[in-house]
């Protein structure tokens, strides 16, 4: 199978404020909000979708 495009990938953290920052300031991303207040940080039309630890 080949992936050829994405919209969003999932990851769960433990911190969403401190994967926000560290995505915006170390990888050069940028924060969006979206949804009923959620935030991710994200590039183009892709984002990380970021699931805090505990918290389904």
């Amino acid at each position: 199978m080949r992936v050829y495009e994405s919209d969003h990938l999932v990851l769960t953290v433990r911190s969403i404020e401190r994967a926000c920052a560290f995505y915006t300031a170390v990888l050069g991303m940028v924060g969006i909000e979206f949804g009923h207040g959620r935030r991710a940080p994200g590039f183009g039309s892709r984002k990380l979708n970021l699931h805090e630890a505990g918290h389904d």
